[in-house]
């Protein structure tokens, strides 16, 4: 199907499939389909604008070879994305809106969601920039997975309340990863980058990890209204550097392995007593008790302040 320079309207009450062999070429595609919308086994297809297109009881799946820009509203069960293209491959400046599981991937360029964009997986969201991947609009969903091979990933919505990811799964960047969350946000899978900073601003528990958080450099978990939490089977490691603040309690029964541990709790207390291996405490402070056990020798270089201070280091 081609309509260079024009648009390409799929208006069928079945399925619509595409053939390894098939490709569609359109300035503009947009549709309504019943069924799966499978436009993804040809490597050919050159659409460069995604517009209104509603997939009612099945998937969208499109696959392009040139870079698509997201601008009408996209639903389905499944809404799977991919552009090919280098540079910009993949924005979303419309909405994309999945029941189940949002993917969007750019396997080797970049991929952007706008400050007007969302992306929305009721189950999962998924985004893969091989070159990048940078959101100042709106991410929804139960599970966010994904990463970037060779860029970082910098997810921190258009503003500090517009993000709601309940849960951050398996996610590794080759540069710097950056996720501001306005909900509670469980770690619960490997997230690994040479710098990872995760931020919520909810009122609870707002940030618990019973994963692993893994940086090179400087890892650094926020709390700006609520409290953090490193499950038993949570780790966080940052070679460089563990930054860990909270307005409430900072609790932890996980692992702590840092350079340089810092942070603390304005309003509550600080509590890390599980296998930690810090090699130095820097400014650490919390409103009520301090409590840091440790693995190894352990060199305090920072201000440590509290109503009450327990330090411990069995491997000294």
């Amino acid at each position: 199907v081609s309509t260079a320079g024009g648009t390409v309207n799929l208006l069928t009450t079945g399925a619509v499939t595409e053939a390894a062999t098939g490709k569609v070429i359109a300035d503009t595609l947009i549709g309504t389909v019943n069924g799966n919308m499978q436009l993804s086994a040809s490597n050919a297809n050159a659409i460069a604008t995604l517009g209104d297109f509603a997939v009612t009881g099945g998937t969208l799946a499109l696959k392009d070879s040139v870079a698509l820009s997201v601008t009408g509203a996209v639903s389905g069960t499944d809404v799977a994305l991919t552009s090919t293209a280098a540079g910009t491959a993949l924005s979303v400046a419309g909405t994309v809106d999945a029941s189940g599981t949002a993917s969007l991937a750019a396997t080797v360029g970049k991929l952007d969601i706008t400050s007007t964009g969302t992306v929305s997986g009721a189950t999962a969201v998924v985004l893969n920039g091989a070159a990048g991947i940078t959101e100042t609009g709106v991410l929804s969903g139960g599970t966010l997975s994904g990463g970037s091979t060779a860029g970082g990933a910098s997810l921190t919505g258009a503003a500090t309340t517009q993000n709601d990811i309940a849960a951050l799964g398996d996610f590794s960047t080759k540069l710097d990863f950056v996720l501001d969350d306005a909900t509670v946000l469980h770690v619960t899978g490997t997230v690994m980058a040479p710098n990872v900073s995760l931020t919520s601003i909810v009122g609870e528990t707002s940030v618990i990890v019973s994963g692993t958080v893994l940086a090179t450099g400087t890892a650094s978990l926020t709390s700006t209204l609520g409290a953090i939490d490193i499950t038993a089977t949570g780790t966080v490691s940052g070679s460089d550097a563990v930054v860990l603040q909270a307005r409430e309690a900072l609790s932890g029964e996980g692992v702590v392995v840092a350079g340089v541990l810092s942070g603390g709790s304005t309003r509550s207390s600080a509590s890390l007593t599980g296998a930690n291996l810090i090699t130095s405490l820097g400014s650490f402070s919390a409103a009520g008790d301090v409590t840091v056990a440790n693995g190894q020798a352990l060199t305090v270089t920072g201000p440590v302040g509290g109503a009450d201070i327990t330090l411990s280091a069995s491997g000294s």
